[in-house]
């Protein structure tokens, strides 16, 4: 009998989640949950009465026999370290991917996208420097729109799913060599699966995902180097990558808004 996984793309928000997602249900052996908006995020909201055939029933519901990989994209699991146990529960072979970005640029690209859907109010310059109180938000949203900083505390969160799911179960990505080579990461995730390699058109737009950019003064950037550089040297050791392209300064950088 063949194997089958399960997978799960747990985050970073802003970090690349979308295009990976798109470029894996490309694959023949790979089915993704569907639709992508809105996201499962059916670990969030779980009970002891949950029946796990929901879930399958509602986002893998056809079992196609040349499928190896069923995989779900919720990028707000890996904030709730409640979900890592829940989803150990019900799939303990489940093997987790995490897109990281530099936190300083998921963290500005992260307010940008609040601001866009109409939630954000104040500027950058209120909000990283000035620290000004948050706007309120709907009661229905999962996770705060605004926690733009300690999302990138990726310390925080990533070990829980280490110790749920073994190290050689959580691939972590970085999202500079997954912009500049998709086929390459997506290779290794197909390894990861050990399922057939296959040559994955990449969309031009997708290695792009947008033209727009937005000049960020130094003041906001230097705040944000400062806050995270303990945490990418962290990092680091946790994950044993060389995290280097993070640490280079950037002059009057330019961020993409819809990245």
């Amino acid at each position: 009998m063949k194997k089958v996984n399960y997978f799960f793309i747990i985050g970073a928000q802003r970090s690349g989640t979308t295009l990976l997602y798109h470029l894996l249900d490309k694959h023949p052996q790979i089915s993704m949950a569907k639709p992508i908006r809105p996201e499962p995020k059916f670990f969030l909201q779980i009970t002891p009465q949950t029946n796990i055939q929901d879930y399958l029933n509602n986002y893998h519901p056809t079992q196609n026999t040349d499928i190896r990989a069923y995989g779900e994209k919720s990028t707000s699991y890996y904030e709730k370290p409640k979900v890592a146990a829940r989803i150990a529960q019900y799939f303990p072979e489940a093997k987790i991917i995490m897109l990281l970005r530099n936190p300083v640029e998921r963290a500005i690209s992260n307010y940008f996208f609040t601001r866009q859907h109409g939630l954000e109010t104040r500027t950058l310059e209120e909000v990283f420097i000035q620290k000004i109180p948050a706007p309120s938000i709907p009661k229905n949203i999962s996770v705060s729109p605004f926690d733009y900083i300690k999302r990138g505390c990726y310390t925080q969160y990533l070990p829980i799913y280490i110790e749920k799911f073994g190290r050689n179960k959580v691939k972590t990505l970085i999202f500079d060599n997954f912009i500049a080579n998709p086929q390459n990461d997506l290779n290794h995730i197909f390894d990861f699966f050990e399922i057939n390699q296959q040559d994955i058109q990449i969309p031009f737009e997708g290695q792009n995902a947008s033209n727009k950019t937005q000049v960020i003064l130094p003041e906001v950037m230097e705040q944000l180097n400062n806050y995270y550089s303990s945490e990418i040297n962290q990092l680091e050791h946790l994950i044993n990558t060389d995290l280097s392209i993070w640490k280079k300064s950037i002059p009057n950088p330019k961020i993409k808004q819809n990245t």
